[in-house]
């Protein structure tokens, strides 16, 4: 046994580029056995009743998991030539060191990055507990990333030898610089900041205002995407909605449906009222209308026209049942209309032939 360990130690003097390239091997071909098992492990300790975040947990953290694993094999490699091989020059441990204070800070914001992606699972859990916050998930997972990476960038400076702190306080120079020169941009950024923190809307709610009316999809930093009824899309800097009136049709209670109708001048009084009251009764029994507020009254006559106001205000606020409401209540009314015989007025004008001798009133034969 003394024997077979001796030949092992030789051999490893003698070639030690051939057992690292080995060592390179293993660690290369394993990466993948490494990863699920410690991935297992790790989302069976997280999640033991619950399996569908306890398998996504498991293939969030397999990537970093991989990446440590290859960096943990390199290291190996670079302290076993430490001490087998001579490099004139080169202080190796020096280099190790470095080597793997560098790869620490990698690979933990590697993992974070995965940890905070948007379907990672903790961020669904997050969703999950959080539903009426669910806007703002993707804004904060922005900036949590952002701020990883900045860390990392100062953590991996410092072991090299860069001063952090003139770093970060370059940072604050150039902030100043930048403040400067996008103003505009700094504008739409603290205007994000007042809608996310207030929430005057959010996604999935219809707004409107001098600018845009439409579905609201996403709420960014710099600015808000909004699909039209065009079914555009229409990218908004959040500046403009602080410019403005805002209408958040969503959060209404009840939407208002107001028109006219202009019934011909022949229409007779009896059959004008009974024609009001059939309206008024439709809209009392649809299901769609608000009870609390119909109004169907006559407002005024014209020179061909009478003229009815219809005032009430529809149960939904949605865009898409607004207009089915306002439909079937149309077909409804022109029914009502058929059935009564009245008729929609249409515009007309009375013409009247003076002569020296006499007047001729052409009013029976008006043209229309």
């Amino acid at each position: 046994m003394q024997a077979v360990y001796d030949n092992i130690i030789a051999f490893q003097w003698n070639f030690p580029w051939l057992t690292a390239l080995v060592i390179i091997a293993f660690f290369f071909f394993t990466k993948k056995f490494f990863a699920v098992g410690m991935s297992g492990i790790i989302a069976e300790l997280a999640y033991r009743h619950n399996a569908q975040y306890r398998a996504k947990l498991r293939l969030s953290l397999q990537k970093p998991l991989i990446v440590l694993w290859i960096i943990l094999g390199g290291y190996l490699v670079t302290v076993f030539l430490v001490h087998m091989v001579s490099f004139s020059g080169l202080n190796l441990k020096t280099i190790t060191y470095l080597f793997w204070r560098t790869a620490v800070p990698i690979i933990i914001t590697y993992a974070l990055w995965h940890l905070a992606a948007p379907d990672s699972v903790i961020v669904e859990n997050i969703s999950h507990n959080w539903p009426s916050k669910q806007f703002l998930i993707p804004v904060f997972t922005k900036a949590f990333r952002f701020v990883v990476v900045l860390l990392c960038a100062v953590m991996i400076a410092r072991e090299w030898g860069y001063d952090a702190n003139g770093f970060i306080a370059g940072l604050g120079l150039g902030g100043l610089a930048f403040a400067l020169a996008g103003q505009e941009l700094l504008s739409n950024l603290f205007a994000g900041i007042v809608i996310l923190l207030e929430k005057p809307f959010v996604p999935g709610e219809w707004i409107s205002n001098p600018y845009v009316e439409g579905t609201v999809e996403s709420i960014g930093w710099r600015s808000t995407r909004v699909r039209t009824l065009a079914n555009a899309q229409v990218i908004v800097p959040n500046a403009l909605f602080n410019k403005s009136e805002l209408t958040n049709w969503t959060k209404c209670r009840k939407k208002l449906f107001d028109f006219g109708l202009s019934l011909s001048n022949k229409t007779g009084r009896e059959r004008l009222e009974t024609t009001m009251d059939a309206i008024r009764a439709m809209l009392q029994n649809h299901a769609m209308i608000d009870q609390e507020d119909i109004v169907v009254h006559f407002d005024n006559l014209e020179e061909s026209s009478f003229n009815i106001t219809v005032h009430c205000y529809t149960k939904t606020t949605q865009l898409s049942e607004y207009r089915q409401v306002k439909n079937d209540i149309n077909f409804k009314i022109m029914s009502i209309l058929e059935t009564h015989g009245v008729k929609l007025a249409l515009p007309s004008r009375n013409l009247h032939f003076q002569t020296d001798v006499e007047t001729i009133d052409k009013t029976g034969g008006a043209f229309q």
